[in-house]
């Protein structure tokens, strides 16, 4: 697959999630690029993972929050305003992390060599999730709702719903996925913060207060505390 014909299938891989507008800059990019420009495509992050398994609502989910992840973390983002919350494919082939991607995927033209498969985790015995044993407790459901409450407006009911059947952007925000039955879903509270101040909702001291008065969020104190150091000017 040449650059063009990768181009090409991004734009069409792009079209079944992007919105109307979204969709005309993909076509005006992909269209300036065959006319020889040669500056880089800026991918969103939702976008961007929708590149790794296309037509794959599960792993895309999963790859959204290692991207999402690594993005808050100063390992992806570096050539662009950071507030953007863009990133370009060239990023995509630095990254020593960089997931598994489909054998179809059109990003093989700029990672040829990511692997096709997933890695086995390792698993901690007796555990249900794969963090690190000093890692805080991932929270639930209903507390994420509790120390939530009242911010964007949503209640605690508002939260549980939603979190209940979550948008993309609470799906990256996913520490272990629940499975019916055996476990629920929780919760990195960490960068739910940090997505409700990106996009507008809270600002961050706000929610710093939040992390140092529920009881529910006070074991993740410090990492809120270093992510916010790192991402935020706030006194």
């Amino acid at each position: 697959m040449n650059e063009l014909e990768a181009l090409r299938s991004v734009a069409q891989i792009l079209a079944r999630v992007a919105t109307p507008i979204e969709r005309q800059n993909i076509a005006r990019r992909v269209a300036q690029k065959t006319k020889g420009d040669d500056s880089e495509i800026a991918l969103s992050l939702p976008h961007a993972a929708a590149l790794f398994w296309p037509g794959d609502a599960e792993k895309t989910a999963e790859v959204l929050r290692q991207i999402t992840l690594a993005f808050d973390a100063g390992e992806l983002g570096g050539f662009l305003p950071r507030e953007h919350r863009h990133i370009l494919f060239t990023e995509l082939t630095v990254w020593p992390d960089c997931p598994p991607m489909a054998a179809d995927s059109p990003l093989r033209h700029w990672v040829p060599d990511a692997p096709a498969k997933p890695q086995a985790a390792p698993v901690v015995a007796d555990s249900a999730s794969n963090a690190p044993l000093d890692a805080p407790q991932p929270v639930t459901t209903g507390d994420v709702a509790h120390a939530f409450d009242g911010l964007r407006r949503w209640n605690e009911k508002a939260w549980k719903d939603t979190l209940g059947s979550p948008p993309k952007w609470l799906e990256a925000c996913i520490a272990l996925r629940g499975e019916r039955g055996k476990r629920e879903t929780r919760w990195n509270p960490v960068l739910i913060g940090a997505a409700l101040v990106h996009n507008g909702h809270a600002k961050a001291n706000s929610i710093r207060a939040r992390f140092q008065t529920k009881p529910q969020l006070q074991d993740w104190l410090e990492a809120w505390k270093t992510y916010e150091a790192d991402n935020f000017d706030t006194p």
